[in-house]
């Protein structure tokens, strides 16, 4: 008999099968043709919808509003019941990936880092009156209340986000608590403190980049809800303006890097690093839009 748990279930794994093309290998981004295909069977769509894109293009936009319809009916606790099983085994991953190292050590070689470097530049930069979106005004997007309650942009930023809260600390800190896979291993955790890097904020690792042409940077420790408080992985996100043949900025660049153990698997290191990328490219994208619309009003 299935029940309606394990129903759910498939119903979720169903659906994020489908949008594996956001995380497909380069080689296969690279036999794509224009039409979306893989392999040597090339299918042209002669009419069809009124939408533009490919149908790989249409099946992503159908995953990912029926991953918000199942998550939002879901609700976060229930998804953490239908993958208590997996939450145990990533547990026990992450307790045996940092017993055969040292993740406490100041040791570079210690360490490994999943780093992304993204630049996003608006294509109106070279006008008199670009969009105000600077690395500032990004940052002051993310951090929104009304950015931090719309499901719609925190949870949607990933297909494989199972749970994403975020809330202000009293020290203008925040705090998050995830659920989501890392390569292989689902990981449940909660960043109880990701600070900027000021006098008195954040304080970096000793293996962390020093980074002086970055202005923002924020960092925190990201640990296991099992109460064990065992750190699986150490956060340095930083971001600057990019500057314009005309000496003003336009657009932002980001480095984003976490630090994990050296004894962390590559699937598992290849799995955070297609994770961030996915999030950041649709967070980006979608603070741009809204600051130029004008839904979101930097101050």
């Amino acid at each position: 008999m299935v029940t309606l748990g394990k129903f759910l279930s498939f119903s979720l794994y169903a659906a994020l099968a489908s949008c594996r093309s956001l995380t497909s290998s380069p080689a296969a981004l690279q036999a794509r043709n224009n039409d979306g295909d893989v392999g040597p069977l090339k299918v042209s769509i002669i009419a069809g919808p009124d939408a533009p894109g490919t149908p790989p293009d249409l099946e992503l936009i159908a995953a990912r509003r029926a991953l918000k319809k199942l998550k939002t009916l879901l609700g976060e606790e229930a998804m953490r019941r239908l993958l208590a099983d997996d939450i145990d085994a990533g547990n026990a991953a992450w307790h045996t990936i940092l017993a055969a190292s040292s993740p406490d050590s100041p040791d570079p070689a210690a360490h490994v880092v999943a780093e992304i470097h993204l630049t996003a530049i608006p294509d109106d930069c070279t006008q008199r009156n670009p969009v105000n979106f600077t690395a500032s005004n990004f940052l002051a997007w993310f951090a929104d209340d009304a950015f931090n309650r719309a499901a719609e942009k925190l949870w949607a930023g990933h297909p494989e986000h199972f749970g994403l809260q975020t809330m202000a600390n009293n020290d203008s800190t925040m705090r998050a608590q995830l659920l989501e896979p890392w390569g292989p291993v689902l990981t449940a955790t909660v960043v109880p403190r990701l600070a900027p890097v000021v006098p008195g904020g954040g304080v970096k690792k000793p293996y962390m980049k020093a980074l002086p042409d970055y202005p923002f940077q924020s960092v925190g420790e990201e640990t296991l809800l099992d109460g064990t408080n065992a750190v699986v992985g150490n956060i340095h996100y930083s971001w600057k303006d990019l500057p314009t043949k005309e000496g003003k900025t336009c657009g932002v660049e980001g480095l984003l890097n976490m630090w994990m153990s050296s004894a962390t698997p590559d699937d598992v290191k290849e799995g955070i690093t297609e994770h961030i990328t996915v999030e950041y490219y649709n967070w980006v994208k979608w603070a741009y839009d809204d600051i130029k619309t004008g839904a979101f009003v930097p101050s």
